[in-house]
């Protein structure tokens, strides 16, 4: 786990997240046109920012699931093309992981596409092969506030990973799935992809507060992206429901703790 620091602090009003996972470049079922409008959207609005989660490739080869001979680009093209993808938006992305279509060059030759794809965009120190935590901070310190309006400095932490399928099949199960990475950190926002279904809930429990000799409530935000893909041949080989290509995005509060989700 990489922890990612994200200074914000000029945005007093909402920021948004877009999650951009499991796009599956050089798949003939991608929908370039839906990404290419996700990134313009990054791109062109001032408060709306960027996550990336792996399986930006769709990588077949030889050993793997997907037929290679229905690629339509090389692994040395998808990974041109995610980085012309990605240039517009390089310095909105807040942070990146790898998925395990890209971990397959890893596994076989010791190669991390995502790697070399954030190197060639400069934002390595934004990469982690396996997970990221990122704390954003948003608002101003109000000593620091000249309208004098007591703003104050808010700190949003969000964990990061692509996700597994361990859950199952079914939206239960991937729910499950999902909510299994917030007993790892018990950051405020935990964010997986991989399953291809779009999910957004809330949990909550009891955290020891050591130094008042209580407990403090804490909330947290569930949410799983989806892919931008076509229903593909592989998926309905394997019995697989076609999934929404609505992602949620993330909406962080600049003025108060807040943080929501929408489609």
């Amino acid at each position: 786990m990489k922890c990612i620091k994200n200074d914000l602090s000029n945005r007093l009003t909402n920021i948004e997240i877009e999650i951009f996972s499991d796009l599956h470049l050089g798949s003939r079922k991608c929908d370039y046109l839906a990404i290419k409008e996700r990134v313009e959207r990054v791109r062109t609005n001032e408060n709306v920012y960027a996550i990336v989660l792996g399986d930006l490739l769709n990588n077949s080869t030889k050993t793997s699931v997907g037929d290679v001979y229905e690629e339509e680009l090389t692994p040395m093209q998808q990974v041109k093309l995610a980085v012309s993808t990605f240039e517009p938006i390089k310095d909105k992305i807040l942070g990146v992981c790898s998925g395990n279509h890209e971990r397959r060059s890893y596994k076989t030759e010791g190669i991390d596409l995502l790697c070399f794809m954030c190197s060639e965009l400069g934002i390595a120190d934004k990469y982690d092969y396996g997970a990221c935590l990122l704390f954003i901070r948003l608002g101003h310190d109000s000593k620091h506030n000249k309208s004098g309006h007591g703003a104050r400095q808010i700190c949003y932490t969000l964990y990061m990973t692509h996700g597994d399928g361990q859950g199952g099949r079914t939206i239960g199960g991937k729910a499950n799935g999902l909510q299994r990475r917030g007993q790892i950190v018990d950051a405020d926002i935990i964010v997986t992809g991989h399953t291809h279904s779009p999910l957004a809930f809330r949990d909550c429990c009891f955290r020891i507060d050591y130094q008042n000799s209580g407990v403090v409530k804490k909330e947290q935000l569930f949410v799983n992206a989806s892919a931008t893909l076509d229903y593909e041949e592989y998926a309905e080989l394997f019995g697989m429901r076609p999934s929404s290509s609505h992602s949620p995005v993330i909406v962080l509060n600049g003025r108060k703790k807040e943080m929501l989700c929408r489609s």
